[in-house]
This record gives structure tokens, sequence and C-alpha cells, in this order.
């Protein structure tokens, strides 16, 4: 039996996701899109500092390369992005029902990547959720999203 816990991580991390949406539109327009991404890495920092605390007496052994401290170094500012646009999208009209469309751009790059980068399996089941994505966002486009 496989190891249910990359599963259910995966479920938590796209509930926090989902969290953060709902949070950044109930925010939008009610705080400068650069101070609120600056206040959520205020608060992300300490409370990332705690998990790293504890982690390390599960997994002693802390490894870092250069690889590694880059690649997080352009995730933090991916993150950061995400923050601002996403609080300046929301802040001019876009609906939270409408998060969607970020989620199926999400999962549009991150499959194009993995098949033409990575070269992870390409299966004509993952080609045919890009091609439902691709129809999903134009569906809602054509709904005002």
């Amino acid at each position: 039996m496989p190891d249910p816990a990359p599963l259910l991580l995966a479920l938590a991390a796209g509930t926090m996701s989902a969290s953060y949406a709902i949070l950044l539109r109930l925010g939008a327009g009610s705080i400068n899109p650069a101070i609120g991404a600056l206040i959520i890495s205020g608060v992300a920092l300490p409370f990332t500092a705690v998990v790293f605390a504890i982690l390390r007496v599960w997994h002693p052994g802390t490894m870092i390369t250069t690889k590694g401290l880059s690649l997080m170094i352009l995730a933090g500012i991916a993150a950061a992005s995400t923050t601002v646009f996403g609080l300046l999208a929301y802040a001019r009209g876009f609906k939270l029902s409408s998060s969607p469309v970020i989620t199926a751009t999400q999962m549009s790059v991150v499959l194009l990547v993995g098949f033409v980068f990575l070269k992870e399996p390409f299966s004509i089941g993952r080609l045919l959720a890009l091609i439902l994505i691709a129809l999903g966002i134009l569906v809602l486009q054509r709904q005002g999203v």
C-alpha cells in the first residue's frame, strides 16, 4: 500500500492555498497590494522559522546547496508576485469564484514545464486534462470573470 503522507500533505497544501485566495479576496481593496504582500511575508517568516525548528528536531541533517538556495530565492519572488498580482486582480473586481482561473493557469504551466523541461511522463490523460483546463478558462472568461 502506498504511503498516504504525500497525498495528505498535498491536500493540506491545497486547503491552505484556497484559504490564501479567500483571504486575499477579502482583504483586497482594503490595503495597498505592496503593503499587503509585505505583511504576508512578515508573518510568514517567523511562522516558517518555527516550522523549521520543529522539522529540525525530526530531521536533524539540514541540507543546503547553492542550487537549492537559488531556487528558493526565485520561489520567494514568485510567491511575493503571486500575492501582489492576486491583490491587484481582486481589488479590480476579480471574483473569488473565478479563482480557478489562477489555479488552472498554474496547473497548465506546471504540466507544460513538467513535460517539456523536466521530461516527466506524458500521457493522453494529462493532455486531455490540459485541454479541459483551457476550456474551463474559456468558459469562465465568457461568463465575465
